[in-house]
């Protein structure tokens, strides 16, 4: 959101920055952000990248004047 609420500080995130994730049975995941850039909100390409078995997830929002959306990648 643009009003500094969910999301509003994943610009400050970086390469190897840990984000943590808790399902709703209260099971604690860990991942590493191996990857960030900005791009256009119509480039969905990002969900296409190399699968392999261990968890991954993206993390898409846009940008602070909505003109682009920000994707942070992590595993």
């Amino acid at each position: 959101y643009c009003n500094g609420k969910l999301f509003s500080n994943n610009n400050k995130l970086q390469k190897g920055d840990k984000i943590f994730i808790t399902t709703t049975n209260g099971n604690k995941r860990e991942y590493t952000i191996y990857d960030k850039f900005i791009t256009t909100d119509e480039d969905i390409s990002y969900l296409e990248r190399n699968k392999t078995n261990e968890p991954q997830i993206a993390l898409s929002t846009c940008t602070n004047n909505e003109e682009k959306r920000l994707v942070i990648l992590a595993k």
